[in-house]
């Protein structure tokens, strides 16, 4: 058998494998997966040059042997989920070309300083390694590693040679909650993903010295730290920053106006951070979301600067002590969704930008005005039909308007408000099927046209099929804003509003495929 190149034996009750698997020089790839009864080789790796893949995912394995160091060509090693393997071995041999190491779970205390012999090693998970107390110090021939997951182990700080990873793309140190300070990371000049989140005991984020454009991402949830520090302007390139649930949390430092490169920024639940940055005006290019829920902000403490950031699309002012949303919003001309969700001191809602498509305002108990849900839409049981002051009304599914000339430089004009008032022709679909109702919003000119926007309701068919005499009506909003740069001329005259709805079909249990039958679109009439 000495062409033999590949031996599964996974899910197997085999204990131990005879020497003469010595023998099989040219075996390449070798699985004992999940063979739990499975806890040692002897010696005989001697002569297994070639082997390229070891896999003993979730095996009973304890050791190995001394010489694994004489795979030469290994390049990948899985050792995850193996319960009872607690020490790696030295590494005598050569084995320059293991590139993926795999001690998830395992209950490994320390590797060998020899681990940075491993010069082509490109990914070390080793999460879950809750016995795993310290990192050895990094060997400068460690360039190519690309990931290092240590979520959920017990080291208290990385070496301070850390920064010999320059390669390094993701460092993964959730839940580390042993982990008491950060060295200075400014050597990992390819990192573009760091998560520190569920590190309760660190207090402080490390001074960043010079420039790391390549970071990307940067999670500190549920850490001990109580500010950021100033030189965090130096992520020139970072396009995320998330803070959640940082209970010490009491400011952010002016610099993150420095962050041009931001989209999201998240806030949340730092019930300590009564204010905000004074200038956040640096981000009025690309900042997409902000979420500041949770903060305890109080009426007048958010900063002007707010109001200037001009891409802000979403904006989350959730469990805030704020009495009256501040009317510089209407200057957010690119805001879609608003959330003022359990503001206990929240009164009224006044004018908002009308590119707005989602407003909730759920459990606020002093609020006296309507609150709204995505996507601006009403749901008005037992109506007794569409208003006269609507100014094109027809029965069927769709209905057509022509635009005025230079319809798109109108400023009183600010979109389509849209009704429906659904009547189904048979009393008994509703007992038959549950649907979902939708508008299709279209453009057009002659014989060509362009789909604007589908807007689903959210509700199944027997909500609003009910027993009242009167069916429902149903309104929702689309802002001229939101029509395409490409189509806002005279040329595109026509719009068109199409009504209909298909079968929703709920996901079956889990186990079961469930039975489905295939039906038509509802008849229906609109006002």
């Amino acid at each position: 058998m000495k062409c033999l190149k590949e031996l599964s034996l996974d899910k197997t009750a085999i204990k131990e494998l005879p020497n003469s698997i010595g023998s099989l020089t040219s075996l390449e790839y070798l699985s004992l997966r999940k063979c739990s009864k499975f806890e040692k080789f002897s010696d005989v790796f001697t002569n297994m040059g070639l082997l390229r893949d070891l896999d003993l995912h979730h095996s009973g394995i304890k050791e190995l042997p001394g010489s694994i160091g004489c795979l030469e060509s290994l390049e990948n090693l899985d050792l995850s989920y193996c319960s009872n393997f607690e020490k790696f071995p030295e590494i005598q041999g050569n084995m320059k070309f293991l590139k993926t190491l795999y001690l998830k779970h395992t209950t490994i205390k320390q590797l060998p300083n020899s681990i940075g012999c491993l010069q082509d090693l490109e990914f070390l998970d080793l999460n879950g390694c809750s016995n795993l107390k310290r990192l050895p110090e990094i060997q400068k021939d460690m360039g190519n590693l690309r990931a290092l997951y240590l979520d959920g182990t017990a080291i208290k700080g990385l070496p301070c040679s850390i920064g010999h990873l320059t390669g390094l793309g993701d460092l993964d140190l959730e839940n580390c909650r042993n982990l008491r300070s950060l060295p200075n990371i400014c050597g990992l000049k390819s990192l573009k993903r760091l998560f520190i989140c569920g590190c309760s005991n660190l207090e402080a984020f490390s001074e960043i010295t010079e420039d790391m454009e390549q970071l990307k991402h940067l999670l500190l949830h549920e850490t001990g730290i109580t500010e950021l520090p100033s030189s965090i302007q130096h992520l020139r390139g970072l396009d995320s920053l998330e803070l959640i649930n940082c209970e010490n949390l009491v400011a952010l430092p002016n610099s993150i106006g420095s962050l041009t490169c931001l989209t999201i920024l998240r806030v949340r639940n730092c019930t300590k951070l009564h204010n905000l940055p004074d200038n956040l005006r640096g981000l009025r290019r690309r900042l997409t979301k902000l979420d500041l829920g949770g903060c305890n902000l109080m009426e007048g403490e958010t900063p002007s600067d707010l109001w200037c950031l001009s891409s802000l699309v979403c904006l989350d002012l959730s469990e805030n002590l704020i009495r009256c949303i501040p009317t510089g919003i209407t200057q957010l001309s690119q805001l879609k969704a608003l959330y003022m969700n359990h503001c206990p001191m929240l009164e009224e809602i006044v004018e908002l930008p009308s590119s707005l498509t989602t407003m909730k305002a759920r459990g606020c108990p002093c609020l006296e005005t309507e609150t709204f849900s995505s996507p601006l839409c009403r749901h008005f049981p037992g109506s007794s039909g569409i208003p006269e002051w609507v100014s094109y009304q027809r029965m069927g599914c769709e209905v057509r308007i022509e635009l005025p000339m230079n319809w798109y430089e109108d400023n009183n004009f600010l979109g389509f408000l849209l009704c429906f008032h659904h009547v189904p022709l048979d009393d008994d679909e509703c007992e038959t099927m549950e649907c979902l109702p939708y508008f299709e919003l279209t453009i057009s000119h002659g014989d060509q046209s362009e789909r604007l926007e589908e807007i689903s309701f959210y509700f199944e068919c027997k909500n609003y099929c009910g027993s009242t005499s009167d069916p429902a009506i149903w309104v929702t909003y689309f802002p001229q804003i939101d029509i395409p740069s490409e189509y806002r001329s005279s040329w595109w005259n026509n719009f068109k509003a199409h009504f209909y709805t298909q079968p929703y079909f709920p996901q079956p249990s889990r186990g079961s495929l469930g039975d489905r039958e295939d039906h038509p679109a509802k008849r229906l009439k609109i006002l």
